[in-house]
């Protein structure tokens, strides 16, 4: 029985929540909007994932609902016509993309996706489209700057999946209208979209019971290095070799998450991380099995961005112009055009990390990850399983499929070693090797990992000393020592404090919404006559303390921390008279800013155990 589409209204032959389902999956998938139409073009779902710019402006006024209209009927007639997805730029300037919704050769409905751009757009193209709309140019340029800019082949292999999902919507429409195999179709359409989402979408191939290749993008193509482009319908032992891992696991049917696999094809060894997910029958029978997959180095840098493994801060955010400062900048420059270790020194507080990523954002590695570690405040059990990384099985715990280590995810870049200084010597040596042969082995593994790292450490004790007594590798300390960089602690800094409290109070006035005139100067005396035990971290500390704290347009002395505005100055007339119990306090107060509220290191600094430091809090009326 043939169906008249020009008499079927799209909402009476399809559930509204599937549809909608269906839709935002694949927005999801995609990460671009996506909005479903009736015959006569109006909206039937709820959109997803629009943009301000369409939003705000576009849609929100009757011209620029117009443009929008205007193109996504022809959109719709085009894809129609042609029988391919239509990807076009609408009036008002977006990249968009159509896919028509069929029965019986009539168009019921269309799906449309985009809202993007596929290049850096033309501001002044945009700032007519906003004086047509009536709003604000600026406003409509900020919108503009929030536009995902997709690559064109990237929004091609969208527009081609949406067209799949358009095709198998109409398809599934004419067999519910004929009472034939609806239950089925809408299951498989599940189970495509529920592999395709629940694994990791770089490549994907599709392999049957048979181990024959059903499926595979352009993506797995390229991370296979395979040269044959009609692989689709052939075995994988014929176009990976008899002994490729992932015939092994079609075979077997194994779920796997992020397993490492090495191929060999064309003479490269090629590392990449595979996930593989069975595909189910509706009768719970497996039909196949669907892999994804990602270069090692891409989930390096994926993981990178994660983490944070980046670096911020260059020279420019470097405040200070004191002799001691200026010197310190002099060896920034050596450094960063060098490829030698560098070691930095300096007491807690006074910007190491700041100094190493400035070091690496103006080296040649700049465009590599820059990765920290604190050697003191990882466990002392699994310091070499953070740096070196582990496999599978390498302890119990250990996470399936094993894990990177630091130095393979600083591969290409530096890494920061925080307070090496605290690094156990019986671990000492292993970091030598790696120094020594730019290689590393993870934990509980065989295989030799080759890693291209600049190795920047940093300590605020004396590393001379501790080699003279047995608890620093000289051999370490010397490959480590190329380059020494001492940042002096902020005491030492004189006029610097003034140039770092104003930049300071800039900062927080931007961070907090508070527009601060300045400052008393009483409240710049307090801050030079303190000796800051905690240096920049400390003073840093004081300065937001004071912004959230003042209530006027001026910071004034007293706005600051009572350990820092209320310390004693025992140089000062001897009829000004203290009490003991104020000594405490302040000297309490001021070790605990120093050590940003930890008690473990206050109570040590202090001679104390936390208990009697608890004690002494609570007497004092100190806050922790």
């Amino acid at each position: 029985m043939d169906f008249n589409g020009e008499e079927i209204n799209l909402l009476d032959v399809i559930d509204l929540e599937f549809l909608q389902q269906f839709q935002d999956t694949f927005s999801r998938v995609t990460g671009v909007a996506a909005l479903t139409f009736d015959k006569n073009n109006n909206p039937v779902t709820q959109p997803i994932n629009f943009i301000d710019i369409c939003m705000k402006y576009n849609r929100s006024c009757s011209e620029g609902l117009k443009r929008c209209e205007i193109s996504d009927k022809k959109g719709a007639e085009e894809s129609t016509r042609t029988g391919k997805p239509a990807v076009y730029h609408c009036e008002n300037g977006m990249v968009d993309f159509a896919a028509p919704i069929m029965l019986n050769g009539v168009r019921i409905g269309a799906i449309l996706g985009g809202q993007v751009l596929a290049e850096q757009p033309e501001k002044e193209k945009f700032i007519k489209h906003a004086e047509v709309l009536g709003v604000d140019p600026n406003e409509y340029l900020e919108a503009l700057n929030k536009v995902k800019i997709i690559p064109e082949e990237k929004i091609k292999e969208a527009a081609n999946l949406l067209y799949l999902v358009s095709s198998k919507i109409s398809k599934m429409i004419e067999n519910q209208l004929r009472k034939e195999e609806l239950q089925e179709e809408k299951n498989q359409a599940y189970e495509l979209l529920a592999a395709a989402t629940s694994s990791v979408t770089e490549g994907l191939m599709a392999v049957d019971n048979d181990g024959k290749i059903i499926h595979i993008n352009p993506a797995a193509y390229t991370i296979m290095r395979l040269s044959d482009k009609d692989v689709v319908g052939k075995p994988l032992s014929l176009i990976l070799g008899p002994n490729n891992k992932f015939s092994e696991i079609a075979k077997n049917c194994i779920w796997n998450t992020d397993e490492e696999i090495v191929l060999d094809q064309g003479g490269e060894r090629i590392h990449c991380t595979s996930s593989s997910r069975p595909i189910l029958k509706e009768n719970c029978t497996i039909a196949g099995v669907v892999f994804t997959l990602r270069e090692i180095r891409k989930v390096r840098s994926l993981v990178n961005r994660m983490v944070g493994a980046t670096a911020r801060f260059t020279c420019l955010d470097i405040i200070g112009e004191s002799e001691g400062m200026k010197k310190a900048f002099k060896l920034i420059s050596v450094a960063a055009n060098s490829r030698s270790n560098v070691l930095l020194t300096g007491e807690s507080g006074t910007g190491k990390e700041l100094f190493a990523q400035a070091i690496h954002n103006h080296s040649g590695r700049s465009e590599g990850p820059f990765v920290a570690v604190n050697c003191a405040a990882l466990p002392r059990e699994l310091i070499q399983s953070e740096l070196f990384g582990y496999n599978e099985g390498a302890f119990t715990g250990a996470k399936r499929g094993g894990n990177l280590g630091k130095f393979e995810l600083a591969n290409e870049g530096t890494i920061f070693l925080d307070e090496i200084g605290d690094m156990p010597i019986e671990l000492q040596v292993n970091l030598l090797r790696v120094l020594q042969e730019r290689k590393v082995t993870r934990v509980g593994g065989e295989k030799v990992i080759p890693v291209n790292v600049r190795i920047i450490a940093a300590t605020n004790k004396d590393l001379m000393r501790a080699v003279e007594e047995g608890r620093f590798r000289e051999d370490l300390y010397y490959r480590l020592n190329v380059l020494n960089i001492h940042i002096p602690p902020l005491r030492e800094r004189g006029k610097d404090i003034d140039l770092l409290t104003i930049h300071l109070i800039n900062i927080f006035s931007e961070n907090l919404g508070k527009e601060i005139g300045g400052a008393e100067l009483e409240f710049f005396e307090a801050i030079r006559n303190y000796s800051w035990p905690g240096n920049v971290r400390e003073l840093q500390n004081a300065v937001e303390y004071a912004m959230n704290v003042v209530e006027g347009e001026y910071l004034s002395v007293t706005d600051l921390p009572r350990s820092i505005h209320r310390q004693p100055n025992f140089l000062q007339e001897v009829g000004e008279v203290i009490s003991l119990t104020e000594i405490e306090r302040i000297t309490v107060e001021s070790t605990l800013n120093r050590f940003n509220g930890n008690i473990t290191k206050t109570a040590k600094a202090l001679g104390i155990g936390r208990n009697t430091l608890y004690d002494k809090l609570r007497k004092l009326g100190v806050r922790a």
